[in-house]
């Protein structure tokens, strides 16, 4: 088993501090930060998702890391073949299973065509960072650059999007909370702990700290691995759950799901979030902070 799992406005010259980092922007957005909207949950065809995913302020520099991500997406309009997924949802939590049989002709998985939205910049008090598009395959990649991270407790990070011909500029302002702890089904920052996890029963976690606007986000994958390193089976579960709540469960239908053997690959993951849903032109854009609260890489599935 392994693993817990060019816009009106802006003038985009990224620039690099004295260690090699990325440093702030030569000039930010000029204008007012981007509407804020309630999340109603309704999906919109032309949607984009900005984060910055981070460990917690305080963690030792030899575990302490920062990462950006992005992702813009308009209707389906590629294909995924010869793979099968069903995705399904149970009070604040969803899932997809997807299975691959290369033997047998399957219908195609409609996938949304990744855009590019131009350089996008997580600008705070004392560093900045910037990732770039790649193509539309990739998206946006992004490496984990490691020994800090970006944004400490009470300090202002502003998320600032350039733009380009498909997507608007767009920008926005978090202040980040102070960290939510983890109590079970283990203790703040459990990399590398061995975990035994049921998929016989609900997986339950309970945590303290948070605020009715955070959220605490679970991730629990499983996917059988092949020698030749393929993955014929894979489910991806993903619960949100109101942070000041203190616990949070994934449902046994789902949790029954996962691949159980000695050719599994198993994964959970834990962060706390703060999130902001904005309008640009016709893209609804939801942007966030991610603290990591736990990931295990020995899981073990029964």
């Amino acid at each position: 088993m392994i693993a817990l799992g060019a816009a009106i406005g802006f003038e985009a010259i990224a620039c690099k501090s004295d260690d090699d980092t990325p440093g702030r922007p030569a000039s930010a957005y000029a204008g007012p930060d981007s509407e804020i909207v309630e999340d109603d949950g309704s999906s919109s065809p032309k949607r984009g998702s900005v984060s910055l995913s981070q460990s917690t302020p305080g963690t030792p520099a030899q575990f302490a890391y920062f990462r950006g991500d992005a992702e813009f997406v308009d209707e389906a309009v590629t294909a995924r073949p010869g793979t099968v997924c069903t995705e399904g949802r149970e009070g604040t939590c969803r899932f997809e299973a997807c299975e691959t049989d290369k033997s047998v002709a399957v219908p195609a998985t409609p996938q949304a065509r990744r855009l590019d939205a131009g350089p996008i910049g997580f600008e705070g008090e004392r560093s900045s960072h910037t990732i770039a598009y790649g193509d539309e395959k990739l998206g946006y990649v992004d490496k984990q650059q490691k020994g800090s991270a970006l944004v400490g407790v009470g300090e202002t990070l502003r998320i600032v999007g350039l733009g380009s011909a498909e997507v608007p500029a767009f920008a926005t302002t978090l202040v980040l909370r102070a960290p939510i702890q983890m109590l079970s089904p283990a203790p703040q920052g459990f990399d590398l702990t061995r975990l035994r996890v049921s998929t016989r029963s609900e997986f339950k976690l309970t945590w303290k700290g948070g605020t009715s606007d955070e959220n605490v986000v679970v991730g629990v994958y499983g996917a059988e691995h092949t020698a030749k390193h393929e993955r014929p089976r894979s489910v991806y579960v993903t619960c949100v759950f109101q942070a000041n709540a203190g616990r949070g469960v994934v449902p046994a239908s789902m949790m029954k799901l996962m691949p159980v053997g000695p050719d599994s690959f198993d994964s959970v993951s834990v962060a706390s979030e703060q999130t902001r849903l904005l309008v640009a032109g016709d893209f609804r854009i939801r942007t966030a902070v991610e603290q990591g609260l736990g990931e295990s890489y020995v899981t073990q599935y029964e």
